[in-house]
């Protein structure tokens, strides 16, 4: 009888052997998922992201500092009309 199991796996060892083998695929796909060389990977399409963002940080950036200057320019022009109307009235 013992010999009849060591030959022919009980149902429990075929079962757990099934679970081993979904676990040791969920892993590979895991590995693939997160490994950063896979152009399509979470990691790659994170790193994608960052990248991304920081670009856009980078024009906001830019845009706002255009903004400020073109309001300093307007700010000083409406003080000279303001001045210049002010003195005329005198």
């Amino acid at each position: 009888m013992i010999r009849h199991d060591w030959k022919y796996p009980r149902e429990d060892v075929m079962e757990l052997r099934y679970r081993f083998d979904t676990l040791e695929e969920t892993v590979k796909r895991l590995e693939e998922q997160l490994n950063p060389e896979q152009p399509y990977s979470l990691a790659a399409n994170q790193q994608n992201y960052i990248e991304e963002t920081r670009r856009e940080l980078a024009r906001i950036v830019a845009n706002l500092e255009e903004l400020r200057a073109t309001n300093q320019t307007e700010h000083e022009r409406l003080s000279r009309e303001a001045r210049q109307a002010i003195c005329l009235r005198h």
